[in-house]
């Protein structure tokens, strides 16, 4: 059995986009960094970062200040550009 094959196949990027997202417009104006969003989920860096980068690709969520990591490094904030609801969650593809 290939464990990193059977990883790949549980992850489900829609869902943790989405996940990701209501979390982020939740905390409306105070943000949260990609550290804080793995601790909040549960999410390991290499599960959510990737969902992160396809969120602001997508124009759903923009940088607005810089705050330190649990290990005291800076980190980009991230919030919500606009009101979100429904599939716009990325829950497409």
């Amino acid at each position: 059995m290939n464990t990193s094959k059977e990883a790949r196949k549980s992850v489900n990027p829609a869902r943790l986009r989405a996940q990701i997202l209501r979390l982020i417009t939740r905390r409306r104006v105070r943000g949260a960094t990609c550290d804080e969003i793995e601790v909040a989920l549960g999410l390991t860096h290499q599960s959510a970062s990737p969902r992160m980068t396809e969120l602001k690709q997508r124009g759903l969520i923009e940088s607005i200040a810089i705050r330190n990591t649990r290990s005291g490094r800076p980190a980009y904030v991230w919030a919500a550009r606009r009101p979100v609801t429904g599939p716009v969650a990325g829950q497409e593809g």
